[in-house]
């Protein structure tokens, strides 16, 4: 899934770090417009945002002010 979406996006060059919310819609529609059930679409949606959830909370890298998460920003997923 993961695979699938950055190759969805491969046009623009998306890097894993510039992804937003708009990606994230863009892709879902693109989806639903292949008529996959709402079942695969979530599936995929969820693989995501698990992936940046882990950036976010369990992927830890330390910064001069101490550890953070790797992803500082809102999942966009």
């Amino acid at each position: 899934d993961y695979l699938e979406f950055f190759a969805h996006w491969r046009h623009a060059n998306l890097m894993p770090w510039q992804v937003s919310r708009v990606h994230a819609q863009g892709w879902t529609q693109h989806l639903r417009n292949r008529g996959l059930a709402d079942a695969t679409v979530n599936r995929k949606v969820a693989a995501l945002s698990s992936f940046y959830r882990y950036a976010q909370d369990e992927f830890q890298i330390h910064t001069p002010q101490g550890p953070r998460g790797l992803w500082p920003h809102p999942n966009p997923f």
